[in-house]
């Protein structure tokens, strides 16, 4: 008797110490898993600020062109000037045409002028020849008449020099708004092409911004998907917390007794003191106290499954103190629209698999939702409580 109670004692203080090894391998792990996952989180952090960096000098440059396609516009102002200035010198040039006409007028006056000479000194050849004939009042009017011309005639000519000095400088005045506007037009082609180069950088530069967007769109994600969505992050404490994900966040009944660490209690029943014959809204929000008897909530369920993988552990314990257990690799709610259906795989416990051959891919149904295959009644009218009820109605 003393050497059973002995090896009884040895055996236990063996598995003591086995439970306290590998417990601290657990928490071991679990710390490396975490470090693991800060340096994750720091490397995407330091990706997603040189994106950024990346996209505010981006924009810097964008500005620099902007600043650039202002400075062109103000160019083609200036050569739209210059072309209403040379509109103006082309209306210029028709008056000096007209100038050119009166000069041409002056010319046959100046022959005329040539032609009064002649005749001056026809008069001076009659005068020597015959000078006695000739009156002294004729030849006075005819001297006056020939001074009176060789005035005019030198006022003419006075006219016409200042007329071609006029017309010398509008020619110089044009040909060099000509060079002008040659420059101005080889210049306005070179903005041109390099405004046309700085839309397309401009493009290419919108284009390396959306891509970096996108990149830090996805950094995000990934920064999201690192996050945990169970109890793991809460150590060995039995207790009450809450998560958040997805803009979404609840308070959840961790358990780390049952199964080991970083479990989600989903439903509690110990000490039948709430009534689980409840409504489609109570089991889709959820009902009873975490210290107690207590349902999740089907909403809530759904979002932590569809969120990211999960398993599924029931544990079942009778009157006696048998305990039974199953447990799910993959364990999933559908949304409300499709009646929170229910779908798990990868099967191992101590029991036959009577949610797989009865429960599994099949609908919710509460007393105000019948949702079964059951033509001759409900089934949560039946049993007195929502569930996953089989089509015939049977109890699993």
């Amino acid at each position: 008797m003393k050497i059973s109670q002995y090896k009884s004692d040895s055996i236990k203080n063996l598995r003591e110490q086995i439970y306290k090894g590998l417990r601290q391998q657990i928490i071991n792990k679990d710390s490396e898993l975490k470090r693991q996952k800060l340096d994750q989180q720091n490397v995407y952090e330091t990706i997603i600020q040189e994106l950024r960096n990346r996209t505010a000098r981006q924009d810097s440059e964008i500005k620099e062109l902007q600043k650039k396609l202002v400075n062109q516009n103000e160019n083609v102002a200036t050569i739209q000037e210059l072309r209403n200035q040379i509109d103006l010198y082309k209306s210029n040039n028709d008056n000096l045409q007209s100038i050119r006409s009166e000069l041409n007028s002056l010319q046959s006056i100046r022959n005329e002028l040539k032609n009064l000479q002649s005749i001056r000194n026809e008069l001076n050849k009659l005068n020597s020849q015959k000078c006695e004939e000739c009156t002294s009042d004729l030849i006075s009017k005819q001297k006056l008449q020939i001074e009176s011309d060789a005035i005019k005639s030198k006022e003419f000519q006075k006219q016409l020099e200042e007329q071609k000095k006029n017309i010398d400088q509008k020619n110089q005045e044009i040909s060099k708004l000509k060079d002008h506007i040659n420059s101005e037009a080889v210049k306005s082609k070179e903005f041109q092409i390099q405004l046309e180069k700085d839309k397309k950088s401009i493009e290419e530069k919108n284009q390396q911004i959306s891509q970096l967007q996108n990149d830090v769109n996805k950094s995000d994600v990934k920064l999201e998907d690192l996050k945990e969505v169970n109890c793991t992050s809460f150590g060995d404490a039995p207790c009450v917390h809450k998560i958040s994900f997805s803009n979404y966040s609840f308070d959840v009944l961790c358990d780390s007794e049952t199964a080991g660490p970083g479990w989600i209690v989903i439903q509690q029943r110990i000490n039948g003191k709430e009534d689980f014959n409840r409504s489609w809204t109570t089991y889709r929000e959820g009902f009873g106290s975490f210290n107690d008897d207590f349902f999740l909530g089907l909403e809530k369920i759904h979002r932590l499954t569809s969120y990211k993988p999960h398993e599924l552990y029931v544990h079942l314990e009778n009157f006696e103190g048998k305990i039974e257990f199953a447990r799910y690799q993959q364990f999933a709610i559908a949304g409300e629209s499709d009646e929170y259906k229910l779908s798990f795989s990868g099967f191992s416990g101590n029991d036959m698999d009577m949610l797989s051959i009865y429960n599994n891919n099949k609908k919710f149904l509460t007393y105000d939702r019948d949702n079964d295959g059951w033509k001759d009644g409900n089934c949560a009218l039946k049993y007195l409580g929502g569930w996953w009820y089989p089509n015939f109605c049977g109890v699993t």
